[in-house]
C-alpha cells in the first residue's frame, strides 16, 4: 500500500513541474535577466562610488553615475571605461566594480556598423590616458563620459551637453568635502599658487559633461535595464542637477 502510495506522490510531483514547466514557457518570462543584444558602440551605465572623480554625478542620496562604452571581443563584450586611468574590463568585471551589479544600456540608433567601428576605435586610442579627478577641460585626462563624448565625435555626433561645475555642483556637500580633501592635487591650483577658495573658482569653471545629459539626450535610447536598476540611471537629472545651467554656486567654505 505504501509503495503504491508513493509511486502516486511522484506522478502528481512529476505532473505539476510539467505544468509548471509549460506555464512558464508560455509566459514569456526568463530566468536569465542579462541584456543580450550589445553592440559595439553601446553605452553601459552603473553607479560607482569608487571612480576617483569630484562626485558632481550623484547626490546624497545616490551614488555617482558612471559609464562606459561597450566593445564586442572574442572573449565577450568588455567595457572602456576612465578610471584611474582609461582601460578595457570584461563586462563581469565592470559590473563587479560597481554599486551594485544594476545597470542600464544606451544605444545611438543613428550610429551605423562603420560608425561604431570608429567609436570604439577613438575610445581605443584613449586606453592609458589618466583619470580626471577635477573634470578638467584638457583632453589628457578623461573622465567617463568625456571619454564617451570624444569617442562619438570621431563618428561625426555630438551627444549630451556640457554645463560649469559649479553650477552642477550646486547644494552637493559631497563636493565639497573632496574638494576640500584633495584641491591641493589640482595641477593648475598648484602651478599658479592659489589658495583653497582660488582653486575652486578656477575647478569650478570647468565646463563638465555629465552622464546623466548623454542618457538624455534625444539621440540616445534606453535599449535594457536591469529590473532592480536605480531611478538614478534612467532619469535626465538627478535632484543635485535640477534647474543646472541657470545659477552660480558661491566657492564652498573650504580651509586651505
Amino acid at each position: 500500500m505504501k509503495k503504491g502510495k508513493r509511486r502516486v506522490d511522484y506522478i502528481f510531483y512529476a505532473a505539476a513541474f510539467a505544468l509548471a514547466v509549460v506555464a512558464w514557457a508560455f509566459s514569456g518570462i526568463t530566468f536569465d535577466k542579462g541584456m543580450k543584444d550589445w553592440r559595439d558602440g553601446d553605452l553601459i551605465v552603473q553607479q560607482a562610488p569608487d571612480v576617483p572623480v569630484l562626485p558632481v554625478f550623484g547626490d546624497a542620496e545616490n551614488p555617482p553615475v558612471h559609464m562606459g562604452i561597450i566593445t564586442l571581443t572574442p572573449d565577450g563584450p568588455a567595457v572602456i571605461e576612465a578610471r584611474d586611468t582609461v582601460i578595457e574590463t570584461p563586462l563581469k568585471a565592470f559590473l563587479a566594480a560597481g554599486y551594485s551589479k544594476d545597470y542600464v544600456v544606451y544605444r545611438v540608433p543613428a550610429l551605423d556598423q562603420a560608425g561604431a567601428a570608429t567609436v570604439v576605435a577613438a575610445a581605443r586610442a584613449m586606453l592609458g590616458k589618466p583619470g580626471d579627478f577635477f573634470l578638467d577641460e584638457t583632453h589628457e585626462r578623461l573622465y567617463s563620459s568625456e571619454l564617451v563624448r570624444l569617442a562619438y565625435l570621431k563618428a561625426g555626433l555630438s551627444v549630451g551637453r556640457t554645463d560649469r561645475l559649479r553650477v552642477l555642483a550646486r547644494g552637493n556637500r559631497n563636493v565639497e568635502v573632496q574638494f576640500g580633501a584633495k584641491w591641493l592635487n589640482s595641477e593648475p591650483c598648484r602651478k599658479r599658487y592659489l589658495d583653497s577658495a582660488q582653486c575652486w573658482n578656477t575647478v569650478g569653471g570647468y565646463e563638465v559633461a555629465p552622464p546623466q545629459w548623454i542618457m538624455a539626450d534625444p539621440q540616445v535610447a534606453e535599449v535594457f535595464a536591469t529590473p532592480a536598476a536605480p531611478i538614478a540611471l534612467r532619469i535626465a537629472q538627478p535632484t543635485s542637477m535640477a534647474g543646472s545651467g541657470t545659477q552660480e554656486q558661491a566657492p564652498p567654505a573650504l580651509r586651505p
